[in-house]
């Protein structure tokens, strides 16, 4: 594809999950998409195409069929990831790429973004053919280190060690810690890797000023999908555990998932309702009056997940919380003065991490102030995802 058509064709977003046709009609609007607290990525990435003056094309999974075409955008969503294992699995990956790909080309795109978790990276090689440029959007690490990978799992990322040396364009990356992974397997002929961060309005933490830490109870917040796998239960423990040994604790569990009902059956057996609250599914002014009345935030995800860049980590930090969570989080790296790190899958060791900052007033005041000293970055337009692949697509180099 030549150079001229490669600055005026239309920038492609393939993204992994999120109502992207709601964002867009809030964006069209001139308005932010207010049901989450960061900017979220595809208004970013409508952002992208509108300071490129170029047309974008973008899809995203939903069980309903759904498209838009304005003239600056078209928009289509796709069928979701299959729940499948063995050999059904490896073809719902080929499936899904090949979905993409047609998709790419009945568009025109000239640029593609490609969200981690559509699909394998080397089955996006027959795209880069084409002559389009291929990115990546690597939000989570692309494996538990210390996992020893099987036969397939070697082969799999042998390919995608052939896919980023030879066909990758660039890859934005949410920590340090992808950074690595991708170095590693790629080599020194690895793809440019950016990094970005997470973007939020200050506005709307200006209101947030230290919490008290002599002031009883203790809270503790927990924001998310409330799944065994994102440590709910290990935080229930921790919590009963405390307050068993006369501690004046009090936890706040927001969000929706699978188990709430298991966890709301959990705390009412254990007669616990005055000390654990579950408030469900919250909408954002709601959920940030109750991280404004926390002393700490608790993000602790389990082993058995493939965490992302979890957003609450960074939250925390703006609403200047400390926060406790672990090495599984990658958001911990990019926060690691304003937090207390626990073991992963320890509960022990998140009611120890709770029981230090309400036993320590300067521990709790300098994890507050080491937070301080983050804040800005996660304001800052030019740090942000939008402005990260817009330096991608106009100067990147290919080793």
């Amino acid at each position: 594809m030549k150079s001229k058509s490669v600055q005026t064709l239309p920038i492609y977003y393939g993204a992994v999950a999120g109502d992207i046709l709601g964002t867009y009609r809030r964006w069209r609007q001139g308005q932010r998409d207010e049901r989450q607290t960061a900017a979220t990525y595809s208004g970013q990435f409508f952002d992208l195409c509108a300071r490129s003056g170029r047309r974008g094309a973008a899809s995203f999974p939903s069980n309903v069929k759904q498209s838009v075409s304005d003239g600056s955008f078209v928009i289509r969503s796709r069928s979701p990831v299959r729940i499948v294992r063995g050999a059904l699995f490896y073809l719902d990956q080929l499936r899904r790429a090949a979905w993409l790909s047609f998709d790419v080309l009945r568009t025109g795109a000239s640029d593609v973004f490609v969200m981690d978790g559509i699909t394998f990276f080397f089955m996006l090689a027959p795209l880069a053919w084409t002559g389009r440029r291929i990115f990546l959007s690597v939000h989570t690490v692309l494996w538990r280190e210390g996992v020893v990978p099987s036969r397939a799992q070697r082969l799999i990322r042998w390919l995608d060690a052939w896919f980023l040396r030879k066909y990758c364009a660039g890859c934005l990356v949410a920590s340090t810690a992808i950074a690595n992974q991708l170095q590693s397997l790629a080599g020194s002929c690895h793809p440019p890797i950016v990094f970005f961060s997470p973007l939020y309005q200050q506005a709307d933490f200006e209101r947030f000023s230290p919490p008290v830490v002599t002031v009883r109870p203790f809270r503790i917040f927990f924001a998310g999908r409330i799944e065994h796998d994102k440590g709910v239960f290990d935080l229930f423990e921790s919590v009963r555990d405390l307050l068993a040994h006369g501690r004046d604790v009090h936890v706040d569990f927001c969000g929706d998932g699978a188990e709430l009902e298991k966890l709301r059956q959990a705390v009412t057996s254990s007669q616990l309702q005055d000390s654990m609250s579950i408030h469900g599914h919250l909408d954002r002014p709601t959920l940030l009056n109750l991280l404004d009345r926390a002393h700490v935030v608790v993000v602790p995800t389990r082993s058995s997940f493939p965490e992302g860049l979890n957003q609450v980590v960074i939250e925390a930090v703006l609403a200047r919380r400390p926060v406790i969570t672990s090495a599984i989080c990658p958001a911990l790296e990019l926060v690691r003065s304003a937090a207390i790190e626990a073991e992963v899958d320890k509960v022990e060791s998140y009611r120890a991490a709770i029981e230090r900052l309400i036993d320590d007033p300067k521990l709790f005041a300098n994890r507050v102030q080491g937070g301080d000293a983050l804040r800005m970055q996660f304001f800052d337009p030019a740090l942000a995802w939008a402005a990260k692949a817009y330096e991608m697509i106009a100067g990147q180099k290919v080793c």
